[in-house]
């Protein structure tokens, strides 16, 4: 039988699979860890995770998102899933508050998934020169960001663009491109609703994140995250759009810090657990009941690059003569 070979989503070279996983792994994994008690009834299905031989992309097949209803479920179960404060909003202000300095500039700037807006509330308190809306297929999302004045429409990005006439300066993305079945398509798309040299701001994990040196993160797995980035592939996407590719970082955790969170993501419901005494005593179980995992965690720990787990990305648009 001539089976065709699965080609790279982002620059079409050959692939390998370097993980099976069906659903019953991914359910086991997930409840292991407390993210969801089951995954019956969520749409999880089984998936293969296959690696670029050229630009080294981490991707599911099938490339199915998440259903809502298993982002619901995950929400349900953790308050605490959606953080206050990203990293990156502090370095993405820095860098726009820089630039207005220096052209007397008023960026237009579309945060495309805003959620409840806590992104663009950041910024317009930080930043008041930037003249920042947000866009959401949610309508709660909505609404949340309209009773905290907070400009935003209920539409995605494809929709936004139809009915927008206006290009704007700066579009943010901020995890969202390892979730979607095309990030591609939306950074193409993201690219037509730019001005000229206007820039795409997104934020992905890089993977394999430090903490995932003993076991693999489910969060950073099919269904949740679809793909999985490297800088390399980072940079092929880059170059597939045609856009020029500037990232930052936030500085390395430490060795000790490391070495601790990667023991503590695999003992039992530790993302589920938000008692800090409790998680120690699952860690110390684990520890006692495989004493092996410490040595393992302190070796691979020293062998592994302090690079960090997060990359800021910004693609800007060629400015046309």
């Amino acid at each position: 039988m001539n089976l065709e070979k699965t080609k790279c989503i982002v620059c079409s070279a050959e692939t390998t699979i370097i993980k099976e996983l069906p659903k019953e792994m991914i359910g086991k994994m997930l409840s292991q860890r407390g993210i969801l008690d089951s995954i019956s009834e969520l749409g999880v299905v089984d998936y293969k995770l296959h690696k670029c031989n050229e630009c080294n992309l981490e991707f599911s097949q099938p490339m199915q998102e998440a259903t809502s209803a298993f982002y619901k479920a995950i929400i349900e179960k953790n308050n605490s899933y959606y953080p206050k404060f990203r990293w990156e909003w502090g370095r993405i202000t820095e860098l726009l508050q820089q630039e207005i300095r220096q052209n007397q500039s008023t960026p237009s700037l579309l945060d495309v998934g805003c959620g409840g807006g806590d992104f663009l509330d950041f910024i317009t308190k930080n930043s008041n020169r930037v003249n920042a809306i947000g866009i959401d297929s949610t309508p709660h999302s909505i609404e949340i960001c309209k009773s905290k004045n907070i400009k935003a429409i209920c539409c995605d990005l494809s929709e936004f663009n139809e009915t927008n006439k206006g290009r704007v300066d700066i579009i943010t993305l901020w995890h969202v491109l390892e979730h979607v079945s095309s990030p591609t398509e939306i950074i193409n798309m993201a690219q037509e609703s730019l001005n000229d040299n206007g820039s795409l701001f997104f934020s992905v994990p890089l993977s394999p994140a430090s903490y995932e040196i003993l076991e693999l993160d489910p969060l950073n797995l099919p269904p949740h995250h679809l793909t999985r980035w490297s800088i390399k592939s980072l940079e092929k996407i880059a170059l597939v759009s045609g856009m020029s590719f500037n990232y930052y970082t936030p500085k390395s955790e430490s060795f000790i810090y490391r070495v601790a969170r990667s023991l503590i993501v695999i003992s039992d419901n530790s993302f589920g657990e938000k008692n800090k005494a409790k998680k120690l005593i699952n860690l110390i179980k684990l520890l006692i009941k495989n004493p092996s995992y410490l040595f393992k965690s302190v070796k691979k720990q020293l062998d592994y690059s302090s690079r960090p787990d997060l990359i800021l990305v910004r693609l800007t648009k060629p400015r046309l003569m």
